[in-house]
């Protein structure tokens, strides 16, 4: 692949320096704007699409659900593997936002477009253009990821990053969930005294106008990204520019010998080496890492809790509770049903942005594991009170929703933090890096549990007897008060059992980044 050219003029930070520059911090928040947009579509609207606009039926959805994202959590693995053996003089990591910029917002378009191809020719279109869609958000996401690994050698710092990371994140989640039903309705010039028909009609033509937009905000973020950040930890010599001596205090960062820039004695295991063993023993020495097997458990199981929820929370709230039509009164306030859903959508992304910041102080006074814990204990409990709601309890609602957000949007932030640790320990006993093959091996995990998360909702939701064309029955309605309460509740508990086992404490966090350090220093 080619070097691309960087796309924004920004000072560089001193590689040297473990404190990257309000600008460098900035480039995670606005990267996640790409990415976060369309996940959030990914999260909360993908069924909903399919099954009321795209018009499929929710078993087909859900099938092609565990088909497409089983074959994207294979393909996670894959591009960290890339990612690690990437030599460009801009790094390993951070060539692939441009690299998959464009790609990423062409096919985020089609995958959201309805075109007229008949009832089969509409579900391979749908295989094949959401199958390509999560392969280039991969592309870019797992490289986004590793950045935080590489960025710094110190557990706090990348901390801090990844809580400028996911603020991006939820920023970009609330405007997607607030927005992107009122753009689909605008947009699409969506006219509710109009046919069924040709309201179906303006919002397909809507959801592919406002994916445009996104697709736009997508190209832009990403190529700034690849501008402003950069890479320290384990970085390749290419990555400094041909014949670039190191500046002082570079070599320790990038775990280099500082004579001429070449690798380090072979006792000092240098990070910054150009060869890497071969992929069966890194694969070997990650899968006998019991905090990678511990946090890989757990992140499937959070992820089950966040897919079933964020996929029926639409239908949740416009059936059960009734939020639908043309106009409704919330609060005492008399708006369209679509701005009434994005607010409720958009409430799990204000509780996450409030509970970022707080993420840091509480990691400083519990540690990261017992802070983990606690987050998911309150959301379990939060998920609970969802099940004796009343039809009309829409404002309880509308604060379960955020409560739900304040306490399991930060565990994102502490999973970046804690997978950069898996890497600094695992670079410690086995002699070499290799962050991109920890955070993609975590986010097949991740992959994983959202696959079987939204296949499980689109079956419950298929089971309880969803038809849009048909009217809701009793036992439909009161379904999806389970599919929000008790059916996401299990995999969240048992993630808090598997927690109890994860060996990295905070004195042995420490203890690690200071026998890297010293070897870093040769």
């Amino acid at each position: 692949m080619p070097d691309p050219a960087p796309a924004v003029a920004a000072p560089a930070p001193d590689p040297g320096s473990d404190k990257p520059s309000l600008i460098e911090r900035s480039g995670y928040a606005v990267a996640q704007l790409s990415l976060n947009t369309y996940w959030q579509l990914f999260m909360m609207l993908q069924l909903f699409f399919y099954t009321d606009i795209f018009g499929i039926t929710a078993a087909q959805a859900g099938t092609m659900f565990l088909v497409t994202r089983l074959w994207d959590a294979f393909t996670d693995p894959m591009v960290g593997i890339l990612a690690d053996k990437t030599n460009t003089r801009f790094g390993r990591y951070r060539p692939w936002f441009a690299w998959a910029a464009l790609p990423f917002a062409v096919l985020g378009v089609l995958a959201f477009s309805t075109p007229d191809l008949g009832d089969s020719g509409k579900l391979v279109y749908a295989y094949v253009t959401y199958s390509a869609l999560m392969l280039a958000y991969t592309a870019v996401g797992i490289p986004l990821n590793s950045m935080i690994g590489v960025a710094s050698p110190r557990s706090e710092v990348r901390t801090t990053l990844s809580s400028w990371h996911m603020f991006g994140a939820f920023t970009a989640s609330m405007f997607a969930q607030l927005f992107t039903l009122r753009l689909v309705d605008y947009l699409g010039g969506v006219d509710y005294d109009a046919s069924e028909a040709a309201q179906l009609a303006a919002k397909q033509s809507g959801f592919s106008s406002t994916t445009m937009i996104f697709s736009v905000v997508a190209v832009v973020s990403l190529f700034y990204a690849f501008a402003v950040m950069r890479e320290r930890v384990g970085l390749p010599p290419a990555a400094r520019g041909a014949g670039a001596k190191a500046k002082p205090g570079e070599t320790e960062a990038m775990g280099i010998d500082p004579v001429e820039g070449a690798p380090g004695p072979a006792d000092a295991a240098p990070t910054g080496a150009d060869t890497a063993p071969p992929l069966r023993r890194q694969l070997a020495e990650l899968l006998r890492s019991r905090a990678w097997i511990v946090l890989f458990s757990v992140f499937m199981m959070m992820c089950l809790f966040i897919s079933i929820r964020g996929a029926a929370q639409i239908f949740y709230f416009k059936y059960y509770l009734g939020v639908d039509g043309d106009t409704v009164t919330l609060a005492g306030f008399e708006m369209s049903a679509s701005l009434a859903q994005g607010i409720y959508l958009a409430l799990g992304s204000v509780g996450c942005l409030i509970g970022t910041p707080l993420i840091s102080p509480l990691t400083r006074l519990i540690g990261q594991r017992m802070a983990f814990f606690t987050l998911i204990a309150l959301s379990v409990i939060v998920a609970a009170a969802h099940f004796p709601l009343g039809r009309d309890a829409v404002l309880m609602a509308l604060l379960l929703q955020t409560l739900v957000g304040l306490f399991s949007g930060p565990l994102f932030v502490l999973k970046n933090s804690m997978l950069a640790d898996v890497a600094d320990e695992l670079e410690l006993n086995n002699g070499h890096r290799a962050t991109g093959l920890v955070y993609s091996a975590a986010s097949f995990s991740f992959k994983f549990g959202f696959t079987f998360g939204g296949f499980i909702a689109a079956l419950a939701l298929d089971w309880i007897g969803y038809d849009k064309e048909q009217e809701l029955t009793t036992q439909t309605i009161d379904g999806l008060r389970y599919m929000m309460s008790w059916l996401p509740i299990l995999p969240m508990g048992i993630a808090a059992v598997l927690l109890l086992f994860y060996p990295l404490t905070s004195k042995q966090i420490r203890a690690n980044e200071q026998a890297l350090a010293a070897r870093r220093a040769g």
